[in-house]
């Protein structure tokens, strides 16, 4: 018998029938390496002959703005291909229950149930009990920002003049749910956001159609905090989740965001899950970053915010600067401003969710995945500075096919990795992409030390020029990481034509020189160091679009 939950005073959030498997996974979550899917677009669950992706796809399909079929059967169908591209962590777009027209998830008029169009409750919960069984986690997409397009206004589409409008009417008798969300003072009633990097307007605006539900230290906003909590309470015990990831962050104020959290983790304590994540979509520079990540004092106490953020000032540079389209100073940049900024909040670099592609490229007037203008080399060597930069690294999928939509709209960057017409699916790992990153995972895993390590300055010659500081040249791209007496390089040489021959002048920060260094990743063998008065010197070739990692 399916039971309908229609409020939150259905809901059970004791510990009565809880299994004692939950919370079974705690290695520490600066091993995972996250795979982010859109359900939708996955997998439907139907066999078909597998293939290698092909630009023939049209990127601008109209059949990239609705619904295309996947469903939480065929993710499960699934899993080992994620497992074996060497990802830990499944991060799932939103499950819930949307209006026909929307595919993504993140307009929900049902926070209770799944969606139907994905699956049940049931063949949700035994994804995730199948992913546990494989060692994966998952974590969930979650929104309290707003609902979906649940009422109108009495007025005709308003946009934002920082005063309330007036309510008009629901859109059906039903929706949203839970009940609680039908009242109406629950709402700010702002009207459209036209300003998006304009406070508070971005934080009390509607994003589009969507209607923003009021979560500040009122006493109406302290209300809908509680129903928001105890609905994602409800899913972590429901499903057994690893973690959480909060939707458009930049549209809360930090301290509700930090209120949030707290409810969240002391519930998922209480059902035993000791290091239950919860990380959020900052679409920001540093500072913007920071306000989410410090505590939040809250009336006359301390409020821990998000455990973790998506990185999106690495996001923006790294592909440019592969590219040479940036200087690789600015990586370097970016590199100290986190540095700083982890120091002062006393935060790890475990703390950043890194990730090169994604579902939604704001502010983009083109949108396009990496591997559009872009070849296989350029793409795999993205995927290997991500994984040892620093932090945590997200995958966006399909970039193990080289998916490579683009054009003006984000749904162009949601391509399914099945075609149901030409009957493929897309779910191949005999190319060398896909095998190449899953190479790089393994090695991420079994070098673990470095995850934590510090950057380190090397100077650099070319062709017997002079030394010059690592991070001024734009011939390669040359990152260097030490921890005690081991030393960790990466190279790669962008040019498409020409070979890069360089010198590195190892850091005199190091213990002790070591005579060689061996290659992981990219070549064979090992490579001598040469000692001249107390310094290291050590020569390497690189071929046009080589990436290498020494140790």
């Amino acid at each position: 018998m399916i039971v309908t939950i229609k409020s939150i005073s259905d809901i059970d959030l004791s510990r009565a029938n809880f299994p004692e498997s939950f919370g079974s996974i705690d290695r520490s979550w600066k091993e995972e390496i996250i795979y982010f899917l859109l359900v939708d677009r996955f997998h439907d669950g139907i066999e078909r002959p597998i293939d290698a992706y092909s630009t023939d796809n049209n990127p601008e399909s109209p059949l990239l703005n609705t619904r295309y079929g996947g469903t939480f059967k065929g993710i499960r169908s699934q899993l080992d291909y994620i497992k074996k591209l060497g990802c830990t962590c499944i991060w799932l777009s939103p499950i819930f229950e949307n209006y026909e027209e929307s595919y993504h998830g993140y307009a929900i008029r049902n926070f209770l149930s799944t969606d139907p169009r994905f699956g049940s409750l049931d063949d949700l919960k035994e994804l995730v009990n199948e992913a546990h069984q494989l060692g994966l986690r998952v974590v969930l997409d979650v929104v309290i920002n707003h609902t979906a397009d649940t009422w109108s206004y009495a007025e005709d589409s308003p946009s934002y003049t920082g005063s309330a409008f007036n309510f008009g009417k629901w859109k059906d008798d039903e929706f949203p749910l839970p009940k609680e969300l039908r009242s109406t003072s629950y709402y700010k009633k702002s009207g459209a956001i036209i300003n998006w990097d304009l406070y508070p307007e971005t934080q009390e605006g509607d994003i589009f159609e969507l209607k923003k539900l009021i979560l500040d230290n009122s006493i109406v906003g302290k209300e809908v905090m509680q129903v928001v909590i105890k609905i994602y309470s409800y899913w972590i015990k429901e499903l057994d989740l690893d973690g959480i990831r909060l939707d458009t962050v930049k549209h809360l104020l930090p301290s509700s965001v930090a209120v949030f959290c707290e409810g969240i983790k002391e519930y998922a304590s209480y059902l035993g899950k000791k290091s239950f994540m919860v990380f959020g979509e900052v679409v920001g520079d540093d500072k913007l970053l920071k306000k989410y990540l410090k505590p939040q004092k809250i009336e006359s106490t301390y409020k821990k915010g998000l455990d973790a953020v998506l990185d999106f000032p690495l996001h923006f540079i790294l592909e440019d600067v592969i590219k040479g389209k940036r200087d690789v100073s600015s990586l370097y940049k970016v590199y100290r401003s986190k540095q700083k900024m982890l120091t002062q909040l006393n935060k790890n670099w475990s703390d950043l969710i890194v990730f090169a592609d994604n579902h939604d490229q704001i502010g983009q007037e083109h949108k396009a995945r990496l591997a559009y203008d872009s070849n296989e080399k350029e793409v795999l060597a993205i995927i290997g500075f991500l994984y040892f930069l620093y932090g945590i690294p997200c995958i966006y999928y399909g970039t193990e096919q080289l998916l490579n939509g683009n054009g003006r709209h984000d749904s162009w960057l949601r391509e399914p990795l099945f075609d149901k017409n030409r009957n493929i699916n897309f779910h191949n790992r005999e190319i060398n992409l896909y095998q190449e990153i899953s190479r790089l995972a393994s090695l991420r895993t079994n070098m673990s030390v470095f995850k934590e390590a510090e950057m380190e300055i090397d100077d650099i010659s070319f062709d017997n020029t002079e030394f010059l500081s690592s991070e001024y040249t734009n011939k390669v791209i040359y990152w260097s990481k030490r921890i005690y007496e081991d030393k960790l390089i990466m190279i790669y040489n962008p040019d498409k034509r020409e070979k890069a021959s360089i010198c590195a002048k190892l850091s005199t920060n190091s213990l002790r020189i070591k005579s060689k260094f061996e290659y992981v990743y990219g070549g064979i063998g090992e490579l001598p160091v040469q000692e001249i008065n107390g310094c290291g010197y050590l020569n390497i070739d690189l071929n046009p679009q080589q990436f290498v990692i020494l140790k």
